[in-house]
């Protein structure tokens, strides 16, 4: 039903109005300016109300306004009478009409009936504004194939669209790809977010649509990540509901629809690079990824003048456990490595097999002490007793680890790799089962 909304109207017309235009067909409500503007709910309220404002000062006047344009189909100021200030701001507003009481009730009527019909030409370029920034941010989108990359972009540029803080991406876990998860800003309510993520991931495909909730005050806004006719993620905004109007999520909405192709597109784009840099066996990175990815970390650390560290990882008797087992059972001892390995690492950290049962893991911005409590945490997770397989309880792995730091273990690659490599090989012929971090080129210097 079609709603008129009245603000700050007087309240001895009240009867006479409202008998008048529900005789017509309409819904009437009348608010006054602090209903209005602090709790009014536009929600299904969008294209089919008009509002009418009645306020005497133009602050509370044009404060109406603003909250009305974000849902209503026209504004019409009704007055006894307009000053020259009146009119000069609210035309640059994009006001439908200014009436007076004088006009009768009846032309009322009609410029009503008239605003219900027609588009006001303001918010017709307010859309086509809206559109050209929603085209620009698709066409910045759609030239990312680098799926990381867009699923930031996409994160990044919903926080902007809808003026938030906080978001969170998810891609479903069934997605064989690096990158499921990236978050920003803090939420107030996290594990109602969490919980309401392992709702909706419950929904399948069946979440096809945006969906808002509250939780304590707090509003937040969902969206489906969708592509091949299926939901494959999940965006979740937490939304200052001062900030909040509806034409936010259809915005949003838009602009996943329109770069569908593009996440289409960066994920075949990935699946097929992890193809070429996944090893097949353990999930981990190859040593062609490890190759190209050092010599990035070493570029970017020389030029900012940050540290990182390599740990070299060698399993101390795999090759007896192959003697006496058998090769698929070490296969599956290696797998079992690689993930304890991988869960003591931060989500920056690359871990790579370097090769048969050895494996090799870069830390970004981490000095030699930050990479001997990652040691320590790999070492305690591949020697704790559940980690063994069922089937083969009397097989015990242990493994040997070498670290190394630039700048303060080399001043290339090829030295960082020679050093980490020999400590691990030192370890490996005397004690096994431990972490062997050599002297600092400097402290050599000084013996």
């Amino acid at each position: 039903m079609k709603k008129v909304i009245f603000v700050d109207f007087e309240e001895k017309r009240k009867k006479e109005f409202r008998t008048f235009f529900e005789r017509l067909g309409y819904s009437v409500k009348f608010a006054d300016y602090d209903n209005f503007v602090s709790i009014f709910n536009p929600e299904n309220s969008e294209g089919t109300s008009v509002v009418i404002i009645c306020s005497e000062n133009i602050e509370n006047a044009l404060k109406c306004f603003d909250v009305s344009f974000s849902f209503a189909k026209n504004v019409i100021l009704l007055k006894d009478e307009y000053s020259h200030g009146w009119y000069r701001v609210f035309h640059k507003k994009g006001v439908f009409d200014f009436l007076k009481y004088t006009d009768g009730i009846d032309e009322i009527g009609e410029t009503v009936a008239t605003a219900f019909k027609e588009v006001n030409p303001f918010y017709k370029n307010k859309l086509l504004e809206r559109e050209k920034s929603l085209l620009k941010m698709v066409k910045d989108v759609c030239l990312t194939l680098e799926f990381s990359v867009l699923i930031n972009l996409i994160l990044d540029t919903f926080l902007d669209m809808c003026k938030s803080d906080s978001g969170i991406l998810v891609i479903n876990e069934n997605e064989e790809i690096e990158t499921k998860r990236i978050k920003r800003g803090k939420f107030a309510h996290p594990d109602f977010v969490a919980e309401k993520i392992k709702e909706l991931k419950g929904k399948g495909d069946d979440f096809d649509k945006s969906e808002r909730f509250e939780f304590e005050d707090t509003l937040y806004a969902a969206f489906p990540l969708r592509w091949n006719n299926g939901t494959h993620g999940i965006i979740i905004l937490e939304i200052d509901k001062k900030r909040f109007k509806n034409e936010l999520i259809f915005t949003c909405e838009n602009f996943l629809k329109e770069i569908e192709p593009a996440l289409k597109n960066s994920l075949h784009v990935e699946k097929t690079r992890m193809l070429t840099t996944i090893d097949d066996l353990t999930r981990c990175y190859n040593r062609r990824f490890f190759d190209e990815y050092i010599e990035i970390i070493f570029k970017k650390a020389k030029e900012n003048g940050k540290k990182f560290s390599l740990i070299f990882m060698d399993l101390d008797n795999l090759k007896d456990v192959n003697t006496k087992y058998g090769h698929l059972v070490g296969s599956q001892i290696l797998k079992v490595v690689a993930e304890k390995t991988i869960e003591a690492v931060r989500g920056i950290d690359k871990v790579c097999r370097f090769g048969g049962d050895e494996f090799c893991i870069v830390l970004p911005d981490t000095d030699t002490k930050g990479a001997k409590r990652v040691a320590e945490r790999i070492k305690e997770n591949i020697t704790k007793k559940e980690f063994f397989l069922k089937d083969y309880p009397d097989i015990k792995i242990t493994a040997s680890f070498g670290i190394a730091t630039y700048p303060d273990h080399g001043g290339d690659v090829e030295a960082l790799i020679k050093v980490a490599d020999n400590a691990m090989y030192m370890v490996k012929v005397t004690t096994k089962n431990g972490i062997f971090v050599p002297e600092s080129k400097e402290n050599e210097k000084k013996r």
